[in-house]
C-alpha cells in the first residue's frame, strides 16, 4: 500500500503512442466530459476553483488567470491551466504535479531529491519528504552529473525541453540517478507527434517532444520508461491531456 498519508495519483500509464491512441478511441465519452467540464469554468476575469492540494492535504484555492489561453466566442477565455495555475501556496501546476506523482509512487518518501524548477517555492512543501533537498540549475547538469552524487528521485520540471541535445541531457540525468532511483518529467509534449523537433530560436533552443521521448530514455539505459496522463477537478489537474514522464535506473 501508498503512504496512508499521500494523496492518490489520478493518471494512467502509457508506454507508447498506440496505447495512447486506443486509450482515446475507447475512453472518448470520458475524454468529451472534461473538456465540457473546462469550457463551462470559462471565465472573463481568472478561474478561481476550490479542491485539495495533493502535497500537503490542504484546501485550497487554486487561481488561474486567463492572459494567454483560449477565447472563446462570447469573450469568455478557458485559461491555459498547465502555465499559469498557482495553488494557494503559490506552488505552480507543473511541479505540484511533478512532485504529487514522485510521492504517490515512491510511497510518500522521495529519499536523496534533486529537482530543476524555475520555482523555488515547491523545496518549502516537500522538504519533509526528503532525506535531502537540493535544487539545480539545468545549466550545470554536466558539472552535476560529473559531481558524482546520486539521487534517489530526480524531478525535472519543464526543463528538458531546453536542452542543446537531448539524448547527451538524459544519460546525465540517468548518471545521478542511484540503483533503483527514480526520475520524473514534466515537460511540454506533443502528444499527437511520433518524434521530437528540434527548434532554434532567437531565445535558445526548443524542444517538441513527441512519443519519442520514452525511447530515448531506454537508450540511456534507463528502466520502466513510461507516459502518464493524468486529469482530477479535485486537485486542479484541468486542460486536455496532461502528461508526465517516468524512468527508473
Amino acid at each position: 500500500m501508498f503512504h496512508s498519508l499521500q494523496y492518490p495519483f489520478p493518471g494512467l500509464i502509457l508506454s507508447n503512442r498506440d496505447q495512447f491512441e486506443d486509450y482515446r478511441a475507447s475512453h472518448a465519452s470520458l475524454l468529451d466530459y472534461r473538456y465540457q467540464y473546462d469550457q463551462n469554468l470559462a471565465s472573463k476575469t481568472d478561474v478561481t476553483v476550490q479542491g485539495i492540494c495533493p502535497l500537503t492535504l490542504e484546501r485550497t484555492t487554486f487561481t488561474s488567470p486567463i492572459a494567454g489561453g483560449a477565447k472563446l466566442d462570447d469573450g469568455r477565455v478557458v485559461p491555459d491551466w498547465r502555465a499559469s495555475q498557482i495553488c494557494g501556496r503559490g506552488v505552480p501546476y507543473a511541479d505540484r504535479a511533478t512532485a504529487h506523482y514522485a510521492l504517490y509512487v515512491r510511497r510518500g518518501q522521495l529519499g536523496h531529491c534533486l529537482y530543476f524548477s524555475d520555482t523555488e517555492i515547491l523545496s518549502n512543501v516537500i522538504a519533509g519528504r526528503c532525506t535531502s533537498l537540493t535544487r539545480g540549475d539545468i545549466a550545470d547538469l554536466p558539472k552535476l552529473a560529473a559531481g558524482g552524487n546520486t539521487f534517489d528521485t530526480i524531478l525535472v520540471v519543464n526543463k528538458i525541453q531546453g536542452q542543446l541535445e537531448l539524448n547527451p541531457a538524459l544519460t546525465q540525468l540517468r548518471k545521478m540517478l542511484a540503483d533503483k532511483g527514480r526520475i520524473v518529467f514534466s515537460a511540454n509534449f506533443h502528444y499527437f507527434e511520433p518524434h521530437s523537433s528540434r527548434h532554434d530560436t532567437d531565445g535558445g533552443v526548443y524542444w517538441a517532444l513527441g512519443w519519442d521521448f520514452l525511447d530515448r530514455m531506454r537508450n540511456t539505459g534507463m528502466k520502466a520508461a513510461q507516459a502518464v496522463t493524468f486529469w482530477a477537478a479535485e486537485t486542479g489537474y484541468l486542460g486536455p491531456f496532461n502528461f508526465l514522464f517516468e524512468a527508473t535506473k
